[in-house]
């Protein structure tokens, strides 16, 4: 067992540990509904990690680089990074806003959210913003577009890749109704990893995503809504899209980029072994 092996082997097992501890403490005697919902946000989570890293173990040797958090800078490049980040904000923006046009809001998980959150301020917050900010935007992108997306675009193609990893990540939000906006959002951050080649610039745009939807929660600012908003944010995503693609096209990448993406094209049946 390699070095990288035996790291991973420990994460996940003190990921899995902690998951099901937490999950524990999440239980009816926890002391209000929030501790509850992030309790058990964060247990799922850390149970997710413990997946994902489980699942790069038994694909070879050099797990982190089946994950895209071990294959170099990104080929996109910091304006790169920036632009889909913003462009994540906006479909996610609009997104919302048809949702609320709909009328099923209320009766999504996310529904509850703001009369949970609202007015949370110190730790508790905090605890809010690491449980249903960071460690969603880490421990899913780790297994849908680290572990699912990776393997299934080196021996399917990336097509196939980006939108199964999408529709998983669509089932692991659980409500029906937040499943599709989260799969529609899914194929925007599969496209983002991999004109990447990494994972890491899906996790900061989930990430930054995440945190912002908390903290407006939080502060109970209601951003604009209504058909205009919907169209800016949708064209706003879609142009982000494009630009960083260009970046990527023009020069943003690293030069060991081109070697991650022939390592994807040459062994059809493992992405890094």
């Amino acid at each position: 067992m390699t070095r990288d092996q035996r790291a991973a082997a420990a994460i996940a097992a003190v990921a899995l540990v902690s998951g099901f501890a937490v999950l524990s403490s999440a239980g009816p005697e926890a002391s209000d509904l929030l501790i509850r919902l992030t309790l058990g946000a964060l247990g799922a989570e850390l149970l997710l990690v413990a997946v994902a890293i489980g699942g790069a173990l038994l694909g070879g040797p050099r797990p982190w680089r089946r994950l895209g958090l071990g294959v170099g800078p990104s080929r996109l490049g910091p304006r790169g990074l920036a632009l889909l980040v913003l462009g994540t904000l906006a479909l996610s923006h609009a997104l919302d806003g048809c949702l609320r046009m709909s009328g099923l809001a209320d009766q999504t998980i996310l529904g509850e959210l703001p009369h949970i959150v609202a007015g949370e301020r110190g730790g508790r917050l905090l605890l809010v913003l690491a449980a249903l900010g960071l460690a969603p935007a880490v421990a899913e992108e780790l297994l849908c577009r680290g572990l699912v997306q990776r393997a299934l675009t080196a021996r399917f193609g990336a097509g196939i890749g980006i939108a199964a990893a999408a529709s998983v990540f669509g089932v692991l939000h659980v409500d029906p109704i937040h499943g599709v906006l989260a799969a529609v959002l899914g194929l925007y951050l599969g496209l983002a990893a991999h004109w990447a080649g990494n994972s890491w610039v899906p996790i900061v745009c989930h990430a930054a995503n995440n945190l912002a939807a908390v903290g407006l929660t939080a502060t109970a600012l209601d951003p604009p809504g209504g058909p205009a908003s919907i169209v800016i944010g949708l064209g706003l995503a879609g142009f982000c899209a494009w630009r960083a693609r260009r970046e990527g096209s023009d020069g943003g990448s690293s030069p060991k980029a081109p070697g991650v993406q022939a390592t994807l094209q040459r062994e059809p049946g493992s992405v890094d072994r």
